[in-house]
């Protein structure tokens, strides 16, 4: 089989450090102690260290050349705090940021951590449909926007098709936003007490189907691993390229990073992200059909238990995600060998199981990929009566290459692979597959598209395009 390593824990030199982590097929690490100068959570700990930086220069908009200070940007979110409080908004209610990558795009988000509510962020480049599905499974009591006539025409047009009333505030033409309030001296932002509950809602990639909300904790935002490669030096400030909108929990991380300790965020609307690296404290594999856990070189599902992960799926019981003893669900199909290191095999919705066999789609795209006629494959379970699933191929190919013949793409992988990884669904050319924002392919929509239920216009191109040979 072909695999990915993930993610490798530190070579240990001796086999009883190994044998100290791991007990009954449950792999520990140890513990990262919560930092106290976190209490008070996001908006608390946001608040006082932008009051300490002054007119220190936090954010520099690499297309234009303007810059904010940490006054600066604290008086705008103290600012739109009052202003959202005046249009009703209290703790615990949902607020969505709609922003384009500019300085003012962090100040909803930071306002309703101000004051206790739950910011919620979508992505300029999702299409109607997104946004539409969004907006119904978080409801907002508020949406606040920047001045973009599109932008609002596509915002009121959803609103009016959910038939749902909720303000839009377009921040850069709000009076209070724009000039000076009394109630700003006295502005103090909420303490949170419990660093658990839930600090703000972001969305999955949406590979699999339509974006899930999931809900961090404060706890989850503060992660220490992730922020601690922040300087803490005021003489040598890290300068972090933010490529990407608040939509990412990964921009936050870099927010919260540079306004804690000692950073300089270059934003630029010019780059995608490619990976996010992330960490966590506890985790196991279990068996895909009976959920026992696993030991060494057998694969199955990897579970997680941290203080870190999600606190859950907005609107989705917790029983789609959490098993009964609590560890997370991550859908990720991997091993590990004797020295902790894991491998990577694919996605759990994406399996297709061939008489009672585990067939990984991942490794019949990367061998799919590597012909020179292919651009973007997915792997796909096509049903069988008999059999369960056979592996059907779809590839989106390469500029010029549209008259090359699917039989010999089907040969050139079959012949490397195992014989239940065997493209016995055949093959398909499409004119375009369907992307996430991210680039993953929208495997979730290919099943339906297969199912004969394909009726979203996102996919159009896909189900016009079809050229099968078995």
């Amino acid at each position: 089989m072909i695999t990915q390593r993930i993610y490798r824990k530190q070579y240990f030199s001796s086999h009883s450090i190994l044998e100290e982590m791991v007990h009954d097929n449950i792999i520990r690490t140890s513990e990262v102690r919560l930092n106290l100068q976190y209490l008070g959570g996001v908006g608390y700990v946001l608040f006082n260290n932008l009051k300490k930086k002054g007119d220190r220069i936090i954010t520099i908009n690499g297309r234009t050349g303007e810059t904010e200070t940490a006054s600066s940007l604290l008086t705008k979110c103290i600012r739109t705090s009052l202003l959202l409080k005046k249009h009703g908004i209290k703790h615990g209610d949902v607020v969505t940021a709609f922003f384009n990558i500019q300085l003012n795009s962090c100040v909803p988000c930071i306002a309703s951590y101000f004051m206790g509510a739950i910011p919620s962020f979508m992505d300029t480049a999702i299409n109607e449909q997104e946004i539409m599905h969004q907006i119904k499974l978080c409801q907002p009591k508020i949406i606040v926007t920047y001045d973009d006539q599109e932008v609002m025409d596509t915002l009121r047009r959803v609103l009016e098709s959910i038939e749902l009333d909720i303000d839009i505030i377009v921040l850069e033409k709000e009076k209070a936003f724009l000039e000076f309030r009394d109630e700003e001296s006295s502005f103090q932002p909420v303490f949170v007490e419990d660093l658990q509950k839930t600090a703000a809602i972001f969305f999955s990639s949406g590979s699999t189907g339509y974006p899930k909300a999931i809900c961090l904790s404060h706890v989850s935002i503060f992660d220490e691993i992730l922020l601690k490669g922040i300087p803490r030096s005021e003489d040598e400030p890290m300068v972090i390229l933010g490529f990407d909108n608040y939509y990412w929990l990964v921009e936050t991380w870099k927010l919260v990073g540079i306004v804690k300790d000692h950073g300089i965020r270059i934003i630029s609307p010019t780059f995608d992200i490619k990976e996010i690296w992330t960490m966590i404290d506890k985790y196991k594999v279990v068996d895909l059909d009976t959920g026992e856990r696993l030991g060494p070189n057998k694969a199955g599902e990897l579970r997680v238990k941290s203080r870190n992960i999600l606190n859950c799926y907005y609107r989705v019981p917790n029983s789609d995600h959490l098993d009964s003893d609590g560890w997370f669900k991550t859908g990720d199909v991997v091993k590990y060998d004797e020295d902790l290191c894991f491998y990577f095999e694919g996605r759990i919705k994406d399996i297709i199981v061939y008489q009672g066999w585990h067939v990984a789609p991942g490794i019949l795209e990367t061998k799919l990929k590597s012909h020179p006629a292919v651009k973007r494959a997915a792997v796909v379970g096509k049903p069988h009566p008999a059999d369960g699933e056979h592996p059907l191929a779809l590839v989106e190919l390469s500029d010029g290459r549209t008259d090359v013949d699917l039989m010999e793409i089907k040969e050139f992988v079959d012949e490397d692979m195992n014989d239940i990884y065997k493209l016995r669904g055949g093959i398909v050319a499409v004119k375009k597959l369907p992307v996430t924002i991210t680039g993953k392919v929208k495997k979730g929509l290919l099943r339906k598209m297969m199912e004969g239920r394909m009726v979203v216009s996102a996919t159009e191109e896909v189900s016009d395009s079809f050229s099968q040979r078995a």
